[in-house]
């Protein structure tokens, strides 16, 4: 390893060198966002013992060219072994597959491992397989399997399954997935849509076998220098008119699902109604559509409180939206209030000017940064921004959590500030209680 590493990341690799066994094979390196994670696992590939000399890296396709940056950057060319590079989204073809696999790997690295959460999952059928697959994957032919992942596990126990049951690991010996759920999740029952699970039980039981075989560090643990981060809410109160529409909308949601108005009307007037529209209506397009409509709802509200309270003491931020559309409308109303804009989303920018973008945006000394939150929560640093406001909030709390960490990492300089746009009443109440509910998930599982 040419590349220096820090006295915490010495230790992650050591952790990681000490947990493989022949029984238990694997290795989840869950350390905060910005805190080296490539690095780690770069210097574990140098100390594994090899057999194959050979090791395979799995990461999201925006990725892949990263992971071969930093093998140039960290590791000198006198290596006697050999990286295998993909994406999750090749290995989903049989063919690429199969090519892959053809060869055993001393050690597989599974970037962004949070991806591989559900046994019915192309990906994770191509990756781990799931308990009665007889074609190879990446893990069969594998002898040692490290995850990295900042927001692993996530608040639904059950997505931990297929890494822990590949890895052999102990808290799922003799445990089928529905007696791990039954064991591990505060709330598990059968829907016509499958069976669903929510909540956490056992939590201190959970962490302490999870123990050997995982690793977390945040910012905090390891780097007392890193500025304070910031979160907080901002709560937009708008006219009854707005929560009319939104009911409205979700009932139409619900008829075109096939649900009698009776049923509607009964549902819309329970306190879980957003539960209720979840199973319901799993259609993700219906539920996008209602997002994006609820998104468009607030665009005049944020806009006035951006126009009239950010511009004028803030020249430099990020405003993040989920839907593509949106983060195209606040662009040109905020271009038109006279702001110097950056905009990055999945369709206008390939993973090459994406990052040429983002690189100029965070040197820039004015300039506020519209990006859908898929676009950037993964893989890129942004420490030139210190505030970030969330148009729109993402129902996934590892996404909001990741889009979080690409400014307070290590370069940071300056204390940071996240803000949350939600409405005081209706869906997006209820969405704000639900992400804190599932951070506090989180928290169970995680520990500290």
């Amino acid at each position: 390893m040419l590349s220096k590493l820090r006295k915490y990341q010495t230790a992650g690799r050591d952790a990681a060198l000490d947990a493989f066994t022949s029984t238990s094979p694997g290795f989840m390196l869950g350390d905060e966002m910005g805190l080296g994670k490539t690095i780690q696992s770069l210097a574990v590939a140098e100390k594994v013992p090899k057999k194959a000399k050979r090791v395979a890296i799995i990461a999201p396709a925006g990725l892949v060219d990263k992971w071969r940056d930093e093998i140039k950057k960290h590791l000198g060319t006198a290596r006697k072994y050999t990286f295998s590079i993909a994406s999750y989204s090749e290995l989903v073809n049989p063919e690429n597959l199969y090519f892959f696999t053809r060869q055993p790997f001393d050690l597989a690295i599974f970037d962004e491992a949070h991806y591989m959460k559900d046994f019915d999952a192309q990906r994770t059928r191509a990756t781990l397989g799931a308990p009665t697959d007889k074609h190879r994957t990446v893990a069969s032919v594998s002898a040692r399997l490290m995850g990295l992942s900042g927001t692993w596990p996530a608040n639904r126990v059950g997505e931990t399954y297929p890494w822990l049951f590949r890895t052999g690991h102990p808290l799922t010996h003799n445990r089928t997935y529905e007696k791990f759920l039954h064991r591990y999740a505060a709330s598990v029952r059968e829907t016509s849509y499958g069976l669903t699970h929510k909540g956490v039980k056992n939590a201190e039981e959970f962490r302490r076998l999870l123990g050997p075989n995982f690793l977390r560090r945040t910012i905090d643990d390891v780097e007392k220098d890193i500025p304070p981060g910031t979160l907080d809410e901002i709560e937009i109160k708008v006219s009854e008119a707005t929560y009319k529409e939104e009911r409205e909308i979700m009932a139409e949601l619900m008829l075109a699902a096939g649900h009698s108005e009776t049923d509607v009307s009964v549902a819309l007037s329970q306190p879980d109604f957003l539960d209720l529209l979840l199973e319901t209506v799993p259609d993700f397009p219906r539920l996008s559509e209602f997002r994006k409509r609820q998104g468009f709802m607030k665009v005049k509200p944020v806009l006035d409180y951006l126009v009239e309270s950010v511009l004028p003491e803030l020249k430099k931020f990020i405003l993040f939206t989920y839907h593509t559309e949106l983060a195209e409308l606040y662009a040109e109303k905020l271009s038109a209030a006279g702001a110097k804009v950056c905009i990055v989303h999945g369709k206008n920018t390939d993973k090459k000017t994406r990052y040429a973008a983002l690189k100029a945006a965070d040197a820039a000394k004015e300039c506020v940064l519209i990006a859908t939150l898929d676009s950037v929560r993964e893989g890129f640093d942004l420490t030139g921004f210190t505030h970030s406001f969330y148009a729109e909030l993402d129902w996934r709390v590892y996404a909001m959590q990741q889009t979080q960490g690409r400014t307070r990492r290590i370069g940071q300089t300056r204390p940071v500030f996240w803000f949350l746009f939600h409405f005081a009443e209706g869906v997006e109440k209820l969405i704000a209680k639900r992400l804190a509910e599932k951070a506090a998930d989180i928290l169970a599982l995680r520990g500290k």
